[in-house]
C-alpha cells in the first residue's frame, strides 16, 4: 500500500494564511457592488410610464407592421403562382398531345401538322337515340323523354350535356320546341308530372 501524501489534507482543509492571501484576489464583493437586485428593481419604479407607454405602442406597431408585410408577401406569392398556372395551362391548350413520363419523340412530332392529328375531335361517344332507335321527332309527346333534354328553367339543354350527335341534336331540339308550341310542356319549367314525382 503506498504511504499517504501529506499534502492532500493541507489541500483540503487551506491554512489562514492562504485564505489572508486568498481574500484580497477574491472579485466577489465587486460583484455584488456592480450588481444589486433590489437596486435595480426600483430603478424600475423611477422609470416614467410615457417611456414604457410609448415603447409597448410602437412593439405592436412593429408587430402589425410585420403581419402586414407576411400578408402582402403571401399575396404576391399567391398571385405569381396563378399567372404561373395560367401560363401553363395557355401553352397546354396549345399542344393537343398529352404526353407522359417516358415518351419518346422526334423533333417532327413536335410540327403543327403532326399535332393536328392529336386534336380531340368533337362529338359524344354514345348516342342515346341511336342507342334506343328511336326517332327524336316522334317522340315530342312522351314530356318524360323531353324533360331529360330540358334545363329545370325550360331551355334546351347543349349538346356536350345531352351527349347527342349533331343530327341527333337538331332533331331533339325541334321535337322539344313543337312540344312546347303544342303546349304539351311547359317552356319556363320541368311537366307538372315530373315535378310531382320529384317532390314525392
Amino acid at each position: 500500500m503506498p504511504p499517504r501524501l501529506p499534502l492532500i489534507q493541507s489541500g483540503s482543509s487551506p491554512s489562514s494564511f492562504l485564505r489572508r492571501l486568498a481574500r484580497p484576489l477574491s472579485t466577489t464583493p465587486a460583484l455584488l457592488s456592480q450588481f444589486n437586485p433590489a437596486s435595480s428593481i426600483l430603478s424600475l419604479d423611477r422609470q416614467p410610464a410615457a417611456q414604457s407607454a410609448e415603447r409597448v405602442q410602437n412593439l405592436v406597431r412593429e408587430k402589425a407592421r410585420a403581419q402586414s408585410e407576411a400578408q402582402q408577401a403571401k399575396r404576391r406569392a399567391d398571385l405569381q403562382l396563378i399567372q404561373e398556372r395560367k401560363v401553363s395551362d395557355d401553352y397546354m391548350r396549345q399542344m393537343p398531345r398529352r404526353w407522359n413520363t417516358g415518351d419518346v419523340y422526334a423533333p417532327h412530332d413536335l410540327h403543327p401538322h403532326q399535332l393536328a392529328k392529336w386534336k380531340r375531335r368533337g362529338g359524344p361517344d354514345v348516342d342515346v337515340v341511336d342507342l334506343l332507335n328511336v326517332n327524336p321527332l316522334d317522340m315530342y309527346r312522351n314530356f318524360a323523354m323531353v324533360s331529360e333534354f330540358v334545363t329545370p328553367l325550360g331551355q334546351i339543354k347543349h349538346s356536350e350535356k345531352t351527349g347527342l350527335r349533331p343530327r341527333n341534336q337538331r332533331k331533339m331540339a325541334k321535337a322539344i320546341r313543337r312540344a312546347i308550341g303544342m303546349g304539351i310542356h311547359p317552356s319556363v319549367h320541368f311537366h307538372p308530372e315530373i315535378l310531382k314525382k320529384r317532390m314525392r
